[in-house]
């Protein structure tokens, strides 16, 4: 078994960490947006009714109103698994002795078919993207599109990819490497 890089290791390692952070942050958005009352304001008085858009305050008032024991009630289960494979995939990562390269490819492409709805987000991404930047995600959009089944898992599904790909370079250095040295 061929060892990874630990340069290559790591560079998949920022990934997946950044994907359990976005990935986070969605979860935590759409429980704590469950949490809040419809009539809800900002300090202008703009509410966070069923079509009406959200402001960057919207957005941590949803975050204050997100309780650690709502997660635990509201979560479905297989957003646990998703946290938990980001999880997995830190820990292979990291760990001290070498991992083989067979066993690292094979955890991040097992992910497409884990989690193969990342593929539907795949289509609503770039809208859902467009939406945010434009400032007219509302509350309806969020109900209506499960934003951890789609976005979370398409984000997960490309960090997998990209991790799976930087490790398949590594491991294609260390076989250069290799070579010229005998």
């Amino acid at each position: 078994m061929a060892a990874i890089d630990w340069k290559y290791r790591k560079r998949a390692m920022v990934l997946v960490l950044a994907s359990f952070v976005v990935c986070s942050l969605i979860l935590a958005l759409e429980i704590g947006l469950s949490l809040t009352p419809y009539e809800t304001a900002d300090s202008r008085g703009r509410t966070m009714g069923f079509n009406d858009p959200f402001t960057l305050e919207h957005y941590w008032i949803m975050l204050k109103h997100l309780r650690p024991e709502a997660m635990f009630q509201k979560m479905l289960g297989y957003s646990w698994v998703l946290l938990a494979a980001h999880l997995a995939g830190m820990a292979i990562l990291a760990e001290l002795r070498k991992p083989g390269r067979v066993r690292l490819r094979w955890f991040f492409a097992v992910q497409f078919l884990i989690f193969p709805l990342g593929f539907v987000g795949s289509f609503f991404f770039p809208f859902i993207l467009w939406t945010i930047v434009r400032g007219n995600l509302d509350r309806e959009s969020v109900v209506d599109l499960p934003l951890v089944m789609l976005i979370a898992q398409f984000i997960w599904l490309v960090m997998s990819g990209a991790a799976f790909f930087a490790l398949r370079e590594g491991l294609r250095q260390r076989k250069k490497t290799l070579s010229q040295a005998c």
